[in-house]
């Protein structure tokens, strides 16, 4: 006996099952874009974390070398009599508070420092100069929330998952047709030589592929459910960053400004009261 067999894929089978492979490939680069945007957010964030944590640290350490002479000042006084000294003593703590301070934001840069070179994958002991500027305001330009909903990777890849959950369930309906067979062979019986040609289908009396569709349509409903609560995660991080950047816009163009015109004004009332004789 010699027999070949052939199966031919009926209800677009092959066609479906290149569409759901298809879908397939999209959505690991989908979660490949997602992963970059991933990165690209951490390392930014870290970045600005540890620029951030350098100027503290050299406000700081500014802080406390202008300290040194009020507390040379201070030393002067109580040597000429003319201060207590217990006020030196309590001007020398407020300076170790800020030494303190000083040494601790330190520590807090290097680590900030560190976190950012592990988030660009490089080396601890690497030299990294960080040469951004945080005096600079930049206004964001309004967008459409819309817009930017649907530029989110996460909210891409949640849609292709309901794309590719979609062409499943049309698959798995397809595969509830038997695939007829061709078959043919050759047969020698006895010293008589025969050709065979013929056809089988399976009669799907039980199996149709039930399991199979039931379970990708909860895939579909599961994805689809899945796509609903991404859009609404991200859209109230959207929003809430853009609150969050109007508030601090707001106190970065106004706090310090009033701040810098009240020491002003201070420092003018000081000048003017000792120029007067009214204070030392």
């Amino acid at each position: 006996y010699l027999y070949l067999e052939q199966s031919i894929d009926i209800a677009g089978k092959r066609e479906r099952r290149v569409d759901y492979a298809s879908a397939g490939v999209i959505r690991s680069r989908l979660e490949m874009a997602l992963l970059r945007h991933q990165v690209a957010v951490r390392t930014g964030r870290a970045y600005w974390d540890a620029l951030v944590a350098e100027r503290i640290r050299d406000l700081l350490r500014a802080d406390l070398s202008n300290f040194e002479k009020v507390v040379q000042y201070h030393r002067h006084r109580v040597r000429e009599g003319a201060m207590a000294e217990t006020d030196r003593v309590r001007v020398e703590v407020e300076r170790d508070r800020i030494e303190l301070a000083a040494e601790n934001a330190a520590v807090r840069a290097e680590r900030a420092k560190v976190a950012l070179l592990r988030e660009m994958g490089m080396d601890g002991e690497a030299n990294v100069v960080l040469t951004g500027r945080l005096d600079r305001i930049v206004d964001v330009a309004p967008i459409d929330l819309e817009t930017a909903i649907e530029r989110r990777p996460e909210v891409k890849l949640a849609e292709q998952n309901v794309a590719q959950a979609r062409a499943n369930v049309t698959l798995q309906g397809a595969n509830a047709f038997p695939d007829p067979k061709l078959v043919a062979g050759y047969k020698r019986t006895d010293g008589l030589d025969t050709i065979v040609f013929g056809v089988q289908i399976g009669l799907p009396f039980f199996n149709r592929n039930q399991g199979q569709v039931v379970a990708a349509n909860a895939e579909l409903r599961a994805a689809r459910s899945t796509l609903a609560a991404v859009r609404l995660h991200v859209r109230t991080e959207i929003e809430a960053a853009l609150n969050e950047y109007r508030i601090r816009r707001k106190l970065a163009a106004d706090v310090p400004r009033r701040m810098l015109a009240g020491a002003v004004e201070t420092s003018r009332i000081a000048r003017g009261a000792y120029l007067q004789g009214g204070t030392d």
